[in-house]
This record gives C-alpha cells, sequence and structure tokens, in this order.
C-alpha cells in the first residue's frame, strides 16, 4: 500500500514519514505543481522538511512554524511572528516554492484573502522613476520602523541617495540607489557587514510588514489565499 492515498485536491500522509516524503519527491516533480502542506506537530514538520531536502535537494521547500516564539523581546517575538506568516502568504500568492508545510494549527488561523494581499504591494525597477519620498511615506504606513542601520526584517534607512529596507518576505534586506526619484541599481546586502552583494537586482516586490485585513476589517480562515493551485496534504 503506498504511504498516502491521492484524490483529485488532497494527500493523506501516513504515519510513515520517510516512505511519504519519498513519494510527495516524485509527485512533485512529475507533476510540477504546488503542494501545501500540513501535519500533526512541529516535530513531524521540521522531520518532513528534513527529508524531502534530501531525497531532492531541488526542490524548494520550506516548513514555517507560525508560532510566536522568541525568548527574550515581545517586540523581536511579534516582528518575527508576523514576518513569517506574511512570508509564508505571499509564497502562496506569488507560487514561490513548490512545497509549504506548516502545522495543524493553521486551520484555526486567519489570513488575508490573496486580492487584498496583493493591492499591498509596490514593485520597483532599476531605470525606472518613482517618487521616494512617496515610497518612504509609505514604508512608514505599512509599519516599517525607520532605523540608521537595517538589521532586522521591517526596518529601513535613508542614508543620502540610499535606501535601505528589510522587506519580510525576503532573507536579506535589499539597498536601493536613487539618483534623485530614478531608481539606478538594487541589491541585496548582508545586515551584519552592511556590505551590498555584487549580483544586482532587475526588480524587487516591497510589501507590507503588519498583518494586513481585509476590507471588512477582519480577516479569513484558512485557506483564504484563494486561486492558488495547490494540493492539501494532512497527517
Amino acid at each position: 500500500m503506498h504511504p498516502f492515498s491521492l484524490s483529485k485536491k488532497k494527500i493523506i500522509i501516513n504515519s510513515n514519514l520517510e516512505a511519504s516524503s519519498f513519494y510527495i519527491t516524485l509527485l512533485q516533480k512529475k507533476t510540477e505543481k504546488k503542494f501545501f502542506i500540513i501535519v500533526d506537530s512541529r516535530e513531524n514538520a521540521e522531520k518532513l522538511e528534513f527529508l524531502i531536502k534530501n531525497f531532492n535537494k531541488q526542490i524548494n521547500v520550506k516548513y514555517y512554524n507560525l508560532q510566536k516564539f522568541f525568548p527574550f523581546s515581545k517586540i523581536l517575538r511579534e516582528k518575527s511572528y508576523v514576518a513569517e506568516i506574511l512570508e509564508m502568504l505571499y509564497d502562496l500568492l506569488l507560487e514561490r516554492r513548490d512545497i509549504i508545510i506548516v502545522p495543524f494549527s493553521i486551520i484555526l488561523k486567519k489570513f488575508v484573502e490573496s486580492n487584498i494581499l496583493a493591492k499591498e504591494s509596490i514593485n520597483l525597477k532599476v531605470n525606472e522613476e518613482i517618487d521616494r519620498e512617496a515610497l518612504i511615506m509609505q514604508l512608514i504606513e505599512w509599519g516599517y520602523e525607520r532605523e540608521s542601520f537595517v538589521s532586522l526584517k521591517g526596518e529601513f534607512s535613508v542614508r543620502g541617495d540610499l535606501v535601505d529596507i528589510f522587506i519580510p518576505i525576503y532573507n536579506n534586506p535589499v539597498r536601493i540607489s536613487f539618483f534623485g526619484d530614478y531608481v539606478e541599481s538594487i541589491n541585496f546586502f548582508n545586515s551584519m557587514t552592511q556590505r551590498r552583494f555584487k549580483d544586482e537586482l532587475k526588480t524587487i516586490d516591497i510589501v507590507s510588514c503588519t498583518e494586513v485585513k481585509n476590507e471588512t476589517g477582519d480577516y479569513k480562515i484558512l485557506p483564504a489565499v484563494k486561486g492558488i493551485k495547490t494540493s492539501s496534504i494532512f497527517n
């Protein structure tokens, strides 16, 4: 018997995570579909992510814990929690990952719908003209905090022609070099050394760093990110 049963919309995983992860990697490679996996515990989720990465390192898989855990600071805990939620939602919206793994408790959480989420973003391109002061005001409105130097997600800084932003959906902060209101260059940089990476970007998506609400002022229970072609996997 296979480790899971496949229907049109979902896959049921049994307790054999090793066998399940192997078949998931084969199925993803064959179908090239995006998978949204819900498991019963953090331990099994972490193990499933580890096994899938071992079976096929080319598969872009990530486990989102979605727990408010940060031992030293309430502020850092909240920032980290919101940043992780936003990263997961934009991963779904933009279909950036092949497989997303989340804990079972996610079905009790409420999230914004995709059409609302998509409006809360700005796409910047090199050689494009944009009102820099309006961009800075938008960052503040979206909950970014202005600092002398950027080190945490949700922070930004302005130094001369440079605008540094740590956008929640990226692993590194981005440095945007302006000439007046023209975007000259876009680079990710190391938040520890403050040195930019060599590879230049042609475009970057800037998104809100606060929990975006629906037009009604409320949230919807997951799966609220509609229009995403995914398979749901339950343990």
